[in-house]
């Protein structure tokens, strides 16, 4: 008899769906079908991220700094670099999110503006 399994546990590290399908019209290749990272998520998970820098003193922050150019994407790939894009929806609210894809395995890294 098989051994039964619990319930499988899904992060979902994306920002809405009109979001993810407009990025195709931005340039970025086959965003419903790769990976997307909330760039705050993967830095903490890696050791520190954006709202710790802003904590730290003004000399501990130069020296981070550096070493947030140093950290690398899933591949190993350096972190691309993040661009300003505001979507507005039909009942005219307007979102902005700094996003950027992996040249090599293709992941989007998002977060909001």
């Amino acid at each position: 008899m098989p051994k039964q399994l619990g319930p499988i546990e899904i992060t979902c590290d994306a920002p809405i769906y009109p979001i993810v399908q407009s990025c195709e019209k931005l340039g970025m290749h086959a965003p419903a079908d790769v990976r997307w990272s909330r760039m705050s998520h993967f830095l903490n998970g890696r050791g520190g991220g954006w709202r710790e820098l802003l904590r730290r003193k003004p000399w501990e922050l130069l020296f981070e700094m550096r070493s947030l150019e140093e950290k690398r994407c899933f591949c190993a790939e350096h972190l691309p670099s993040l661009s300003l894009y505001t979507f507005t929806f039909s009942t005219g609210k307007e979102v902005s999110y700094f996003l950027g894809q992996c040249q090599r395995c293709q992941t989007v890294f998002w977060e909001e503006a």
